[in-house]
């Protein structure tokens, strides 16, 4: 076996690194390059970290909520805002996930919808949370009103249930 050296090309070139930005899930269009993410809106951004205890329907709604009353420059839509803003919100395995998205991958916030729900509420995670609807008793200690509780924090926290 040959010995390896420094000055082999083949060695050198394990040495190379990528120059330039790396490629980004979101694509960028001109009503995002104007947007500026301010320090305010960074401090009460909603996060997912994807972990199993993490709802993303709910911080869909939580997210799209604070991007929809902020202020956009001209020529700047709500869904570019929320585009832009996306990145900030996504730590831990989601931020992962996100990190791996194919290049230019996401055109719209439907896109990213579809493929975080389809990742982070998969239809196994859907059809457990059906089960344990459907299976949800009053417990003998526990008025009608506190079942109606828990019952509708069950279907909230999977809004596809397609049960209402």
């Amino acid at each position: 076996m040959a010995a390896l050296h420094e000055d082999d090309p083949e060695i050198g070139s394990l040495n190379v690194h990528l120059s330039g930005e790396p490629a980004q899930a979101i694509v960028i269009t001109s009503g995002q390059a104007s947007i500026e993410v301010k320090n305010n809106v960074l401090a009460v951004m909603p996060h997912f970290y994807g972990r199993r205890i993490d709802n993303p329907y709910e911080f869909l709604h939580e997210f799209c909520r604070l991007c929809g009353i902020q202020r956009r420059p001209a020529g700047s839509s709500e869904e570019d805002y929320r585009l832009h803003a996306l990145p900030f919100a996504l730590k831990g395995e989601a931020d992962t996930w996100f990190m791996h998205l194919p290049p230019n991958s996401i055109r719209t916030l439907a896109d990213f919808r579809s493929m975080f729900l389809d990742y982070f509420f998969p239809a196994t995670r859907t059809n457990a949370l059906k089960k344990e609807i459907q299976g949800a008793t009053q417990e003998g200690d526990k008025t009608l009103s506190q079942y109606w509780g828990r019952f509708k924090g069950m279907l909230d926290a999977c809004p596809n249930n397609r049960m209402t």
